[in-house]
């Protein structure tokens, strides 16, 4: 008997199998590989470009961050006052090291470096926009490494149920028992499911908890997707 394929919705399959979670490393990389390559693109100007001025500091201060953990951080900021050759007066405020933060003071006069023709394009800090730029590049590229390295393992591991969606054999399996599995999530043991098919073959569901499964008890049928190529079986229900 021919039975009935069911119509999968492949981006929920793809959530339910965790393959999105590819996107979170990813949306880091872009992230802060955008404001690395910004970053350097402002040293480069101060390089070919940069001119040196003053500016005078009229505030500085601190902003204290805790974590989830308890663990506290601690940025510098400056506020100052700097006129661009040939143009108005211009207030910016910037980050800093401690060790800079430590060495001024309100009112001190300070050199700036700045691009003429862009004067938004300064530093205050020797360096800064260098620094940043390959503080963030560098994490943004560990972060798109993460993401491929992530994307090609899920690709490996999820690949056979997504081929038994599209293409499988479909059959009906009988229920043979749970087995319980040493995974807990949310404080929550997890279980699968164990059949044989009608082909003979014996499979296992995803990870789900006993509550969930406790409607298809031992003996009872359900529909399983075997994957063309590895000849493994997948339930309608994991999809």
């Amino acid at each position: 008997m021919t039975m009935e394929r069911k119509q999968v919705s492949f981006p929920r399959l793809l959530w339910r199998l965790g393959v999105l979670w590819v996107l979170f490393p990813l949306v880091f990389a872009v992230a802060f590989g955008g404001i690395g390559v910004y970053s350097l693109q402002q040293a480069r100007l101060l390089d070919r470009y940069g001119i040196e001025g003053t500016a005078t500091i009229d505030d500085k201060y601190t902003r204290t961050r805790r974590d989830s953990e308890g663990r506290t951080t601690t940025d510098y900021y400056l506020e100052y006052t700097f006129r661009p050759e040939g143009g108005m007066p211009m207030s910016a405020h910037d980050t800093v090291q401690r060790s800079f933060y430590n060495r001024v003071s309100e009112g001190d006069a300070i050199p700036i470096r700045y691009v003429p023709h862009r004067p938004d394009v300064h530093e205050v800090e020797p360096g800064s926009n260098k620094l940043i730029g390959w503080i963030f590049g560098g994490i943004g590229f560990v972060a798109s490494v993460v993401a491929l390295g992530l994307a090609g393992w899920m690709w490996t591991r999820k690949r056979s149920v997504l081929r038994a969606a599209r293409h499988g054999e479909v059959r009906q399996a009988r229920v043979t028992g749970l087995r319980r599995t040493n995974v807990q999530k949310n404080n929550q043991q997890m279980y699968v499911l164990q059949w044989t098919d009608a082909a003979g073959q014996t499979g296992e569901s995803r990870m789900q908890t006993q509550e969930h499964l406790s409607g298809h008890p031992e003996g009872s049928v359900i529909v399983v997707y075997v994957d063309p190529q590895t000849g493994r079986g997948w339930w309608e229900e994991d999809f």
